[in-house]
C-alpha cells in the first residue's frame, strides 16, 4: 500500500532499509520518491547511504545506523515517530525543511548532526522532548536565510532544544520563539549576518561569531554548570527595547 503515493516501510523482512521487500513498492525509495515510516513491528535502520525526496517519520523509529541520509525537501517526525542518532557517523542532509513533531528524543540524538537548508520547528503534538538533543550533535543552518521556532523551548524534562548550533548564513535568522542551545552557537555568517526577532530570549552555553547583529533578540549566556568558559565577541545589539534586559550572564563563579 502506498499513502497519498508515497512509498510506505513495511518491515515485512528485515529492519534493513535497503531490502527492496521492506517497501510497498517492492522497490528501495530512491531520491523522486517520498518516504513514509509508520508504526510497525519492525523499525528501519541504515545500511549504507541514502537519498529520497521527502520523508514522515509517523511512527515507530529510524535509526541512521551510522550512515548519511539525503533528503531533497521536507523531513518531519510527527505522532510517536522518532529519528535515532547515536553514531558519530550518523549525518542527516535535509535540502528542505525539518519539522520535528514526533516522540520523545530524549537520548536519541546524542552524535553526528543535522545540516539543514530550509526552517527548523520543533511542535509538541505528541511530545515536548520532540528535539530534545544532547551529547555531541550538531545543528548545522545553512540558508541564507532561516526561521528557527521551539514550541517547548528549556532544559530538561518536558523541552526541546539544540546541543550545539551551528549558523552558516549570510542573512537573517529569524527567532519565533525563545531558543535554547546547550553548548556552543557558532556563526560563520561575518558581519552582515542578523538573529532577529521581536524580543525573543537566546540562552546559549557559549557563543562564537565573527561579527554577529541581534536585532531585537536578548542574549543569556547560561554557564551554570561551570564547563565552559565565558567567551563572547563581535556581537552587536540593535532595535532592544529600552528596558530590556540586552545581555545575562549565569555562571558560578570561580
Amino acid at each position: 500500500a502506498t499513502a497519498g503515493g508515497a512509498v510506505v516501510w513495511t518491515g515485512a523482512v528485515s529492519t534493513d532499509w535497503s531490502v527492496a521487500g521492506n517497501w510497498s513498492s517492492g522497490v528501495v525509495p530512491t531520491v523522486t520518491d517520498s518516504v513514509v515510516i509508520p508504526a510497525t513491528a519492525v523499525s528501519p535502520a541504515l545500511t549504507t547511504t541514502e537519498s529520497v525526496a521527502a520523508l514522515e517519520v509517523k511512527g515507530g523509529s529510524l535509526t541512521l545506523n551510522g550512515q548519511g541520509l539525503g533528503v531533497m525537501r521536507t523531513f518531519l517526525t510527527s505522532g510517536t515517530g522518532v529519528l535515532v542518532m547515536t553514531n558519530p557517523g550518523d549525518v542527516l542532509v535535509v535540502t528542505g525543511n525539518a519539522i520535528f513533531g514526533g516522540g520523545s528524543e530524549a537520548g536519541l540524538l546524542t552524535e553526528g548532526g543535522i545540516t539543514l537548508g530550509g526552517n527548523f520547528s520543533q511542535t509538541a503534538g505528541t511530545s515536548g522532548e520532540s528535539f530534545q538533543s544532547s551529547g555531541n550533535f550538531v545543528t548545522a543552518l545553512t540558508g541564507a536565510t532561516s526561521v528557527v521556532s521551539f514550541a517547548t523551548p528549556g532544559t530538561g524534562a518536558g523541552t526541546s532544544q539544540f546541543q550545539d548550533l551551528a549558523w552558516l548564513g549570510t542573512g537573517t535568522l529569524t527567532l519565533t520563539s525563545n531558543v535554547r542551545v546547550i553548548g556552543t552557537l557558532t556563526s560563520s555568517s561575518g558581519t552582515t549576518g542578523t538573529i532577529a526577532g521581536t524580543g525573543q530570549i537566546l540562552t546559549v552555553g557559549e557563543m562564537v561569531t565573527l561579527g554577529t547583529t541581534l536585532s531585537n533578540v536578548l542574549l543569556e549566556l547560561d554557564q551554570t554548570s561551570g564547563a565552559q568558559g565565558l567567551a563572547l565577541a563581535n556581537v552587536k545589539f540593535t532595535n532592544e527595547s529600552p528596558t530590556a534586559v540586552q545581555l545575562q550572564v549565569n555562571h558560578p563563579g570561580v
